[in-house]
């Protein structure tokens, strides 16, 4: 439901059809109207399961009174309307859809994922063995570290808390070098 902004009063949909640049009727002030297309579409409900109607028809297998539509492209079972999820022209079981190994079939952007753990480990090490930003590395691995721990295992299921503890922990030994050395400067300064 569209309201005016100046009187509350309801715009009907017939006069956001025809044009953005809409009046009100009972107040009369220009209102300018930004809508998706489908706003004016109607909602496709999804198709019912069918019955089966003879023994030589194949049911699904969560639902044994449903006529079966489709087989899941990951497992091989048969599925009915209800339980089919079609994906980039594949067809899931929820059992398929919600299992780790057909992540990479469903999303198939998730192809090479980003090891943050691996980046932190790498920015440590460069740091350390080039000298290049050493004061400014372990810090940061320590903030990228917090910041991405759980992102990457929300990508790739499984993956072990190891390398950032072994990041974080060579962060913390830089960071600790870096005071160290900031300390014998000052010292040999006086």
């Amino acid at each position: 439901m569209i309201k005016c902004i100046s009187c509350k009063s309801r715009i009907s949909l017939t006069d956001i059809i025809d044009s953005t640049l809409v009046n009100c009727r009972r107040c009369g002030s220009k209102l300018e109207i930004n809508y998706f297309p489908s706003l004016f579409t109607s909602l496709n409900k999804g198709e019912k399961a069918a019955a089966i109607l003879s023994d030589e028809e194949a049911s699904c297998f969560n639902h044994p009174e449903k006529k079966a539509s489709a087989l899941c492209s990951s497992c091989g079972i048969y599925i009915c309307n209800l339980c089919e999820l079609n994906i980039h022209d594949k067809h899931f079981c929820p059992n398929c859809f919600n299992n780790n190994t057909t992540e990479k079939e469903i999303n198939p952007f998730i192809k090479n994922p980003v090891l943050y753990s691996n980046v932190a480990i790498s920015i440590v090490i460069i740091g350390f063995l080039t000298g290049v930003g050493f004061f400014a590395t372990g810090p940061y691995v320590v903030y990228y570290g917090y910041k991405h721990f759980k992102k990457e295992e929300s990508l790739i299921k499984g993956r072990s808390p190891i390398k950032f503890g072994i990041a974080i922990f060579l962060a913390i030994v830089q960071i600790i070098l870096t005071i160290v050395i900031i300390i014998n400067i000052i010292m040999d300064l006086n």
